[in-house]
């Protein structure tokens, strides 16, 4: 959506709105007003597409993504250790000495 739209959009007039609500059926409640008097600006932004629901924080999931990011912080080590070193060991024996060493065995 252009911005110039939004900022060319006349403002909401809480004065009239508040008359409105009074002047309306009698059955107006304090919410009502309160809320009249706040001000009601939103903004509603839709995009299509579909939708999906699913358990987002399932055990399993959270573990998966853990050892995920554990063996990519890995890398990242693995990758300077082995420009630090002439004859580097391979990548699976170093996220064993790792995991030994940070396991405190």
């Amino acid at each position: 959506m252009d911005p110039a739209v939004l900022l060319d959009a006349p403002l909401v007039d809480t004065a009239a709105l508040l008359d409105e609500t009074e002047s309306g059926d009698g059955d107006g409640s304090a919410e009502s007003s309160s809320a009249a008097t706040a001000g009601m600006d939103a903004f509603v932004l839709y995009e299509q597409g579909r939708v999906e629901q699913r358990v987002v924080h399932g055990l399993d999931r959270v573990e998966a993504r853990r050892a995920e990011r554990e063996l990519q912080l890995m890398a990242q080590r693995y990758a300077v250790y082995a420009q630090s070193t002439a004859t580097p060991m391979p990548f699976e024996q170093f996220v064993e000495y790792v995991r030994r060493l940070t396991s405190g065995q």
